[in-house]
């Protein structure tokens, strides 16, 4: 049977880890300093609640011959803001390349793919990475992909 060491691993971000060894005056510390520099408006996403930094970590099992943690909890996609703004600015990205920025008469509806010739086959890429990003946690990423998106958008040759 492989040994566990447990720890406590942050419930937003899903990468900071911390003992559960060390006491729990530290712990708190570090739990506390983690959320102020990489969440910085973690207290005020509850108002009215009085809400711990404890309360934003949850305890995994880190397993020491394949280093993979091992969650104690039940694995539940939790969806919260950050994720359903990802997953919708992606979609709309997606579906924006395929509909109509004129139709005329005898034209036609002229999207934005041009049947594959277009910038918009860049936006569907980015709009994949953006969805890719947002399912990983990595939400800085999607400062870049979406301004990638709004570059290719303003400066597009037709």
């Amino acid at each position: 049977m492989a040994s566990t060491k447990s720890s406590y691993q942050c419930i937003r971000c899903n990468s900071f880890l911390i003992s559960a060894s060390m006491p729990p005056e530290e712990r708190e510390r570090e739990m506390s300093k983690h959320l102020e520099a990489a969440h910085a408006y973690w207290q005020m996403e509850n108002l009215g609640e009085l809400c711990a930094a404890r309360n934003q970590f949850k305890e995994v099992g880190f397993d020491i011959l394949t280093h993979a943690p091992t969650t104690t909890e039940s694995l539940v996609l939790d969806f919260d803001r950050k994720r359903l703004l990802g997953f919708a600015g992606a979609t709309l990205l997606f579906i924006g390349v395929f509909t109509p920025i004129i139709s005329l008469p005898f034209v036609g509806g002229v999207n934005y793919f041009h049947n594959g010739s277009g910038d918009g086959v860049i936006v569907l890429f980015l709009a994949c990475i953006s969805f890719l990003l947002t399912l990983t946690n990595r939400f800085r990423g999607l400062w870049f992909t979406g301004g990638a998106s709004l570059a290719v958008m303003l400066f597009s040759r037709r």
